[in-house]
């Protein structure tokens, strides 16, 4: 175990403000330039999504009601949501985060979108000052701060943002000599603890890393770990373990917070090739996709130490390349379903579902074009 000090740095100029145009689908209507609220939209329902063709998209649990938000800004629009949106966790505020491919200058931004007074009819938007990197972005565990990871040509900065803008961390500075930040969603314990996986350039090996944000310390082991993921409590740690060849991943290791490993668990025995997991809101259970994108993709859950198939009658769609690396479906607050994308029939469309955990589906929306990362999010 490895243990260094690392203080802070000057905080970051705040305060942005972009147009946000929202409006049902073909609805024509654009706000003033310079007016970054909306008093007129859909609510923003359970389950949020990527589609391309109008950035992100809410849906409600029955399926019938649907909402969009289109980006735009003085240059015009910024492009498709890169990587899902997040909904805040513990909030009295309804918060979605999501970033950003701005088509001009092809820098990732990161971004709120919330509903002021929580009446689901009027809404604004926030950019932090500092571009992001696809994936590498997640709220505290109260939903009043966000941590993301900005990359340049020589460093990766990362960053604690409050949600109105007034204060802001630069936690750490990661070397692109020394390190390679490997990708895959952030976690965060709480306020203060965040774990991510890192190659260590100079010693050849690849390890998981966790930053104390109030005292700042590090700690590092050697372990090969894609995407670790904190549970809900903070307590433990899981990451799926590298294969001994890309794509061969079979099992998933749990940890402490101190990263100490508790369990392991297998799940070769139903597929091979994994890269993210994520933890129910109860910390009893972990779901992932294992095999690879397109190729009978399977969602596993794993809970009591085993791994079993959660069967799903349709294709289910994930994004290829570094986007599997954040690719998860997403749990209802009480843990017993679960929401995904599935194929829609042989047309390249896909559909907004929901699956019990014996694999019963409930097809919520059709016809959506897949984006860069298709995850949806299930509100907190």
């Amino acid at each position: 175990m490895i243990k260094l000090k690392i203080g802070y740095l000057a905080p970051v100029f705040l305060l942005l403000s972009l147009v946000l145009f929202v409006g049902c689908p073909d609805d024509g209507i654009k706000p003033p330039d310079g007016n970054n609220i909306r008093p007129i939209g859909p609510p923003l329902y359970e389950i949020s999504f990527c589609d391309p063709d109008r950035a992100i998209g809410t849906i409600d649990i029955s399926g019938d009601s649907l909402g969009y938000f289109d980006l735009t800004g003085a240059g015009g629009e910024f492009g498709d949501a890169s990587f899902a949106p997040l909904y805040a966790p513990s909030t009295t505020r309804t918060r979605i985060l999501a970033g950003m491919l701005e088509t001009v200058d092809g820098l990732y931004t990161v971004r709120i979108i919330e509903a002021p007074n929580n009446d689901q009819e009027s809404f604004e938007i926030k950019e932090f000052t500092q571009s992001g990197t696809p994936g590498m972005m997640t709220w505290s565990g109260g939903g009043s701060r966000v941590f993301y990871i900005s990359e340049t040509l020589t460093e990766y900065s990362m960053y604690r943002e409050s949600v109105d803008l007034s204060d802001s961390d630069l936690i750490a500075v990661l070397e692109k000599a020394n390190y390679r930040v490997r990708p895959g969603l952030m976690s965060v314990a709480g306020f203060e603890e965040v774990v991510i996986s890192v190659y260590d350039i100079p010693n050849n090996y690849n390890m998981l890393m966790t930053y104390e944000v109030a005292d700042g310390l590090q700690e590092t082991q050697p372990i090969s770990g894609l995407s670790p993921q904190f549970s809900n409590d903070g307590n433990k740690i899981a990451c799926i373990l590298d294969g001994e060849s890309s794509n061969n991943e079979t099992s998933v290791l749990i940890m402490n917070s101190q990263l100490s490993p508790i369990d392991t668990v297998d799940f070769g025995h139903i597929a091979t090739g994994a890269k993210a997991l994520v933890w129910s809101p109860d910390d009893n259970k972990i779901a992932l996709y294992a095999g690879m994108p397109g190729n009978d993709t399977k969602l596993i859950m794993i809970q009591g130490g085993a791994a079993t198939e959660i069967p799903i009658d349709r294709t289910i769609v994930v994004p290829e390349e570094e986007e599997w690396f954040w690719a998860v479906p997403s749990w209802n607050p009480e843990s017993n379903r679960l929401a995904l994308m599935v194929e829609n029939g042989n047309d390249a469309l896909m559909s907004v579902a929901v699956t019990d955990l014996t694999g019963q589906l409930t097809i919520l929306k059709n016809d959506l074009h897949l984006g860069a990362d298709c995850r949806p999010d299930w509100k907190k």
